[in-house]
This record gives C-alpha cells, sequence and structure tokens, in this order.
C-alpha cells in the first residue's frame, strides 16, 4: 500500500472545495489556446524524430527531447520546475530560464538548435497550458500502463521539481506566503518524499490518483497565489501617471 503516514490526505482534501473555488474564477475557454499550441508542439514532435509521425503526448514528447540530452533527470521533474517558475511569475522566454534548465538537466553548454528550439515549444506549450484553461491542466506523469510505482516516482519528482522552480525565483519571498499558501507547500514537500516502493494494486492506484489530484489543485492554487500577484504588480509599473 502507497505509504502516506506523514501526510494527513483527509486534511489536505478538506482544502480541495475551498482551492477549486478560488480556481474557478481563473477558468478561460480555451479552445483557441488548444489551436495556437498545437502547431509548435507538432513542431517539437517533427524536430525530434527526424521528421517521423509521432501521436502529441506531452510526457513522451518532452521525455524523448530529454533523452536527446542524455541527462537522467525525468520529463516530470522539468515540468515540476517549470510549473514552479511559472507559478513564481517567471517567464519561459528569458535567457536566465533556460540557463537554469540547461544547468538542472546538466547541459551547460552549446545545446543544438533545434533541440532548444523543440524545448522551447513545449515550454510554451506548459505555459499556455497552464493559463487558459486551468482545470485541464494535469501534471505530466507517464501513461497509465506504466508501473505504479514508476508513476508515483515521477509524482515525487515532479513536487520536487516544482518546489525547486518555485523557490528559485522567489526565494525568500516565501517565507511571506499566506498560512494556506505553506501548508500546501509542506503538503508538496511532504509528496516529493513518498516511497515509490509500492505493489500497484487497487488501492495504491486510487490513492495514487488522489494524490495527482491534490497536486494539481495546490499547484493551481499557488500558481495563482504568486502569478496573480507578480501580473498585478506588473500592470501596476506599466500604468502611466497623474502630472
Amino acid at each position: 500500500m502507497l505509504k502516506l503516514s506523514y501526510l494527513n490526505i483527509r486534511r489536505a482534501f478538506q482544502t480541495v472545495n475551498f482551492l477549486l473555488a478560488r480556481v474557478a474564477g481563473y477558468r478561460k475557454d480555451s479552445s483557441e489556446a488548444w489551436a495556437m499550441i498545437a502547431l509548435p508542439l507538432s513542431l517539437a514532435a517533427v524536430l525530434v524524430n527526424s521528421g517521423r509521425f509521432m501521436s502529441i503526448q506531452p510526457h513522451s514528447t518532452l521525455q524523448q527531447l530529454l533523452d536527446k540530452l542524455e541527462t537522467e533527470v525525468s520529463a516530470a521533474s522539468v515540468h515540476g520546475l517549470w510549473c514552479g517558475r511559472l507559478a513564481a511569475g517567471d517567464d519561459y522566454g528569458s535567457n536566465d530560464w533556460w540557463r537554469y534548465t540547461l544547468r538542472v538537466v546538466g547541459q551547460e553548454g552549446d545545446v543544438q538548435e533545434n533541440l532548444l528550439s523543440a524545448l522551447k515549444a513545449v515550454a510554451n506549450f506548459t505555459d499556455q497550458h497552464l493559463q487558459q484553461d486551468s482545470f485541464e491542466f494535469e501534471p505530466w506523469l507517464p501513461a497509465e500502463n506504466v508501473a505504479c510505482s514508476l508513476r508515483v516516482s515521477a509524482l515525487s519528482e515532479w513536487c520536487q521539481g516544482f518546489i525547486e522552480g518555485l523557490s528559485a525565483v522567489l526565494g525568500k519571498r516565501l517565507m511571506a506566503a499566506p498560512d494556506d499558501i505553506k501548508e500546501l507547500l509542506r503538503d508538496l514537500l511532504d509528496i516529493g518524499e513518498v516511497d515509490p516502493d509500492v505493489a500497484g494494486d487497487e488501492e495504491d492506484e486510487k490513492q495514487l490518483l488522489e494524490l495527482t489530484e491534490f497536486v494539481k489543485i495546490a499547484a493551481l492554487n499557488i500558481w495563482h497565489e504568486f502569478a496573480n500577484q507578480h501580473s498585478v504588480a506588473a500592470e501596476e509599473k506599466t500604468k502611466p501617471t497623474l502630472h
């Protein structure tokens, strides 16, 4: 059985209704976003496969790109890292974003331009998916036909990446977060330490599903807390002043 003795799932899920209500106010129609996202993600797939067709599956697309870089860092970890930085209000188009990403995956030297372009396309997909259709957002994990233990491990790595990305951008400002946000961050840290050694029975699958849903809602709530503040602050700076 998936052992989470140090994480009070019941307490965590008591906040879900509150979080859903909070997130609901930010939901936007995603039809236009999907139309814009499809082309760059298809391009990323083409670049990875040298023109061969592949079905678009975000986790596997990102994993194939990382495999090209010969890194041991997982797609779940990188997606978590990117979502954490986006949640902190960071811009995936900045040079600092890519310096940090490449350092994490052990690629501080030159990277092939077509491979970097493909990574940027997938990062764009991540950004648009998070902003345009909150309820469709999901942590990128291996497919359901992959062993439960590997998916548990991936969820753990996603949470670790999310916290790392958030902390890298916000630093000590996290200490000023509201208490409910700090509690969610502690929960994500706990999930990041979950033992992936599970049997993969029906109960394990049920708990993994519940944890994944909780991580999704927690990440969205954190994103709205920090990224929204960053957006408001940026708008205030650009407002004309009266003389």
